[in-house]
């Protein structure tokens, strides 16, 4: 079974991409699902099931029992094809615990989870009091390094609010995560620094000639990585969330969230494709994949 669920994805992905391919006039997503599960067959508590985990995986909280019942209604209503589940995950893409979900999935990992922006505040405050404490000693250069600090701290903690408004890119979101002081003492040091964006943005240990380039480059010397030169630490961070491996790893990110595997190959490369030319949004592949088979279970 899972072996066929997984073709039915494949299929079901290639489907998505014919039919964006073809009708780019409008962003919404509607999966071509040629299968609708026959009314019938799919008992209360499957419907049940779905909502719930739906809920709890786009939301990151069960629904209420009335909330439950609306959507369970409105699928079945609806015949529960395909467009209709896109719908219910829509609603739940705008709901006020999208963005903490979101963040807790693609953004609080970098921290080792225990990271949010009210303790991104907390360490700007904290910053700017060692900053008051120098220039009270009267040392101007150390006062100036706390400053530009927490400088880098408040675009953090705005980091949440400017993305979910398309203030900025998502590139941009998590290059902010691991310039700030916060990334800084969970992974001291240029060789931890190097590590964990490698682990962190592509999912996977730099090669030791990667290591060693992004170790040189962060440490303010010309180098290269993946077939681009820099030579300062917002060269190397630049250079990592714009590469292909950076999409690939939110691609795995979602697949690992909802579907608890990684993409086989053919989902690897079309929707990595998709997110970088700007074609999918992490949104619109979250939709795609809770739509499917392989996650509604009917």
């Amino acid at each position: 079974m899972k072996y066929y669920n997984s073709i039915k994805l494949t299929v079901e992905l290639l489907l998505i991409i014919i039919l964006s391919v073809s009708c780019k006039k409008t962003k919404d997503i509607v999966i071509p699902d040629n299968t609708v599960p026959y009314y019938e067959a799919v008992t209360i508590l499957q419907i049940q099931s779905y909502v719930n985990k739906a809920y709890i995986d786009i939301s990151g909280a069960e629904p209420s029992v009335a909330d439950r019942d609306f959507w369970v209604n409105n699928l079945k209503t609806n015949g529960l094809d395909s467009s209709a589940r896109v719908s219910f995950i829509s609603s739940l893409q705008n709901g006020s615990d999208y963005v903490t979900q979101f963040n807790n999935v693609y953004i609080a990992p970098m921290f080792d989870g225990i990271y949010d922006s009210l303790t991104a505040v907390a360490i700007v405050d904290e910053l700017n009091y060692f900053r008051s404490l120098a220039i009270a000693n009267g040392d101007s250069a150390i006062s100036q390094y706390w400053a530009y600090e927490a400088s880098k701290m408040v675009l953090v903690s705005d980091a949440s609010y400017d993305f979910h408004r398309g203030i900025i890119t998502i590139n941009e979101y998590k290059k902010r995560m691991a310039n700030c002081y916060a990334y800084d003492q969970i992974n001291m040091g240029v060789t931890n620094f190097v590590i964990s964006c490698f682990e962190n943005y592509l999912k996977r240990s730099p090669t030791d000639q990667e290591q060693s380039n992004s170790e040189t480059m962060v440490n303010g010397q010309s180098a290269r990585i993946f077939m681009r030169d820099g030579s300062s630490r917002g060269d190397f961070l630049n250079i990592m969330t714009s590469s292909a491996g950076f999409y690939e790893g939110l691609v795995i990110d979602t697949y690992l969230h909802l579907l608890s595997r990684r993409p086989n190959s053919y989902e690897m490369s079309s929707l990595t494709e998709a997110l970088s030319n700007g074609s999918k949004s992490i949104k619109d592949i979250q939709r795609i994949l809770t739509a499917t088979v392989e996650y509604t279970g009917f």
